[in-house]
């Protein structure tokens, strides 16, 4: 299931990670969340006394228009989840 592209209605412009073209207000786009790093690999440090902790992992949403989000399910073999129209 983490592989799964939502889709939503944009509440305002975005622009498409793959194609780089606009995605206009109200249009339905694909949303995906990418991991960079192994999640949970952290540790903490003391540094002048005080703890903090530090983190080696990364993740945030991609956004595709419709016809990127095609490819990418097709390339890709993942599902599509919560299309309507």
């Amino acid at each position: 299931m983490a592989n799964q592209i939502k889709t939503k209605q944009a509440r305002r412009n975005y622009i498409c990670y793959t194609c780089k073209g606009d995605i206009a207000k109200g249009q339905h786009y694909g949303v995906q969340r990418v991991t960079i790093g192994k999640r949970g690999d952290e540790w903490t440090e003391t540094i002048n006394g005080y703890p903090h902790i530090v983190q080696n992992w990364m993740d945030f949403d991609v956004k595709y228009c419709q016809p990127c989000m095609a490819e990418v399910t097709k390339a890709k073999g993942v599902a599509q989840k919560g299309m309507s129209d």
